[in-house]
């Protein structure tokens, strides 16, 4: 018998449940391309095609969105960074604050929440399920390494998941180090990003079951180790998050236990994976005489091209061609300033 707590608390940032899905990550001033119309009359300049694939907006300026401002320069962080911090995160440069009305993404994880949806689960006096390799007996999961336990909330130790009723132990009964893993096959479009996500957990009042914690993802192009570093008393949570590319119509997303500090316990629950919107870039090229064509690739839906004349006073308006993709403008003799915007 198991004579350890195995716990779960709900954490300060909860991923959100699989029946709710995480909503698209908005984009609050999109992508600014600025070109000044009566240069591109120079000798020289229409007999060449311009990319903006990467970018840093300078000195500054506010630009304008819904109910929020942002003030100062924009730089674009590098792919898969994520600062999170209350109930916002940073991610590539923008703002993933789900906008109102947007549907939800997909979500490709089947029972993120370890969820005894098929009344699978047979407890054990301790409201625990021993579940060897090559297990299925979890709706959608297969146990592929060692020993794992299969927790209820009404195990007699105390702990409980944050969200739904049901967690894993990826020490099993054993107590012998993080020695087991789960995994799951995902129908993935080969070339697409995706964002994982999944929660870590432990229990600080008990040395045998306090972090730090890791576990090693593989899923497409991600084969990384992640670690938890709680601190704090009781039960802690937390999320680790990455993007990956699938190189498959089917992706094996395999999470493996890789450290329990104390060695008797290393929680997992709620995790997500969901498909992450392209952005787009704008481009620009001559058209003709005295003409230029703006165009942004992918064609993403939603995205319509704004204009300003001046970047310091951010008077950003719709432009007359909207979400046409692509235009062709003239090239007055003044400065003129596009950028495409979601509302």
């Amino acid at each position: 018998m198991k004579t350890r707590p195995i716990s779960k608390q709900p954490t300060a940032n909860p991923i959100p449940s699989p029946g709710s899905k995480p909503a698209p990550r908005a984009v609050l001033g999109g992508v600014l391309l600025v070109f000044y119309t009566h240069c591109l009359l120079c000798p020289g300049a229409l007999a060449q095609a311009y990319t903006l694939d990467w970018h840093t907006i300078g000195p500054g300026g506010t630009s304008t969105g819904g109910a929020y401002s942002l003030s100062g320069t924009i730089e674009q962080p590098g792919a898969g960074l994520t600062i999170n911090g209350g109930m916002y995160s940073l991610t590539g440069g923008f703002w993933g604050v789900p906008e109102p009305g947007q549907p939800p993404f997909q979500e490709l994880v089947n029972n993120g929440g370890f969820e005894d949806v098929n009344g699978t689960f047979v407890p054990n006096v301790d409201n625990l399920m021993v579940l060897h390799e090559g297990s299925m007996t979890i709706p959608g999961w297969t146990i592929v390494k060692g020993q794992v336990l299969w927790g209820s909330n009404n195990n007699p130790f105390g702990p409980s998941t944050p969200e739904g009723s049901m967690f894993l132990d990826l020490t099993g009964y054993q107590d012998a180090g993080a020695t087991g893993g789960v995994q799951q096959d995902l129908v993935t479009t080969p070339g697409s990003g995706y964002r994982l996500s999944l929660s870590v957990g432990a229990y600080q009042d008990h040395p045998a079951f306090s972090g730090p914690m890791a576990v090693t993802v593989v899923a497409g192009t991600l084969s990384n180790l992640f670690t938890f570093n709680p601190t704090g008393n009781g039960n802690q949570w937390g999320i680790l998050e990455a993007e990956f590319t699938a190189t498959a119509p089917t992706t094996p997303l395999r999470i493996l236990g890789a450290l329990s500090a104390g060695g008797a316990y290393l929680g997992l629950d709620r995790v997500s994976v969901v498909p992450v919107e392209p952005l787009p870039h704008l481009s620009i090229a001559p058209a003709g005489p005295r003409e230029v064509r703006i165009s942004w690739s992918p064609n993403s839906p939603g995205f319509v091209l704004q204009e300003a004349f001046d970047l310091s006073t951010a008077d950003w308006t719709n432009a007359p061609s909207g979400s046409a993709n692509p235009i062709t403008v003239p090239a007055a003799g003044h400065t003129r300033l596009y950028r495409l915007f979601k509302p």
